[in-house]
């Protein structure tokens, strides 16, 4: 039969799983909201980027029919 300090013992180190999964959770949590911030931000940037190549070309373009 287990004793008493081995149950205190068992219980504690439960308690501290439960406190490293709730620790966990919250860090994947922030992970994933920084990730969609990263997302986000790269697609502002990549839109950024196309309006760019677009005015480029069309300054190709009208600079090329010129000659």
């Amino acid at each position: 039969m287990t004793d008493h300090n081995s149950l205190q013992k068992l219980l504690a180190e439960l308690r501290e799983l439960q406190r490293l999964h709730v620790q966990d959770k919250a860090l994947i949590d922030d992970l994933r909201r920084q990730n969609n911030e990263l997302r986000s931000m790269l697609q502002h940037c990549n839109a950024a980027l196309q309006k760019c190549i677009r005015e480029l070309e069309k300054a190709l373009y009208k600079g090329g029919s010129d000659t």
